[in-house]
């Protein structure tokens, strides 16, 4: 069996099923998640146990969202190789209960990437519309909008409404909107 030097090696492209990210847990045995790094952090930890550096993302898909975790030589290995914004397939990795107290995220696991964990980004675009959209924002959010119009927006959880032939979406509390963002 040959090896190769990890710079120079990308694993092949698992032929699993595409596991939605709501549906992980550690009673699959074999699984792969396509989703969105949507949050990026690194940050080092130091306490009287010592000193550690933390890579922390939270990936998201259709289904919904997991915090993944890496901690020294796996932070360094995979802080650089993701990409905010960006999509990739997912597996081999750790799953355990997630801690409340640590999270926001709205999921009973967290992933923890290991030696064995495979990231493998999407090279396929997702699909486009070029349509227009009427977009209802309320509160704190609607006063402070000022952008004009032909903007875009990457809007999240906003509840879509198909009414009198057009397309509208209402802005949720709990969504979130960012203009002209940087998707490549």
């Amino acid at each position: 069996m040959s090896t190769f030097p990890a710079a120079e090696y990308t694993p092949p492209q698992p032929k699993l099923k595409i596991c939605p990210v709501a549906k992980l847990s550690p009673y699959r045995e074999e699984w792969v998640i396509k989703a969105r790094v949507e949050n990026k952090t690194i940050q080092l930890i130091s306490n009287q146990r010592g000193e550690w550096r933390l890579f922390s993302v939270k990936l998201v898909d259709e289904s919904g969202e997991i915090k993944a975790t890496a901690f020294n030589q796996e932070c360094d290995k995979f802080y650089g190789l993701i990409t905010e914004g960006r999509e990739y397939f997912i597996s081999q990795c750790k799953l355990k209960p997630e801690n409340k107290i640590y999270s926001q995220v709205n999921h009973d696991y967290q992933m923890t990437f290991t030696n064995e964990t495979i990231v493998i980004p999407v090279t396929s675009p997702g699909e486009t519309f070029t349509e227009s959209m009427k977009l209802t924002l309320w509160g704190e959010q609607a006063e402070q909008f000022s952008e004009t119009t032909g903007t875009v927006l990457a809007v999240k959880g906003a509840k879509q409404l198909d009414f009198g032939g057009g397309r509208s979406a209402s802005d949720l509390m709990s969504s979130g909107v960012k203009v002209n963002p940087d998707i490549l």
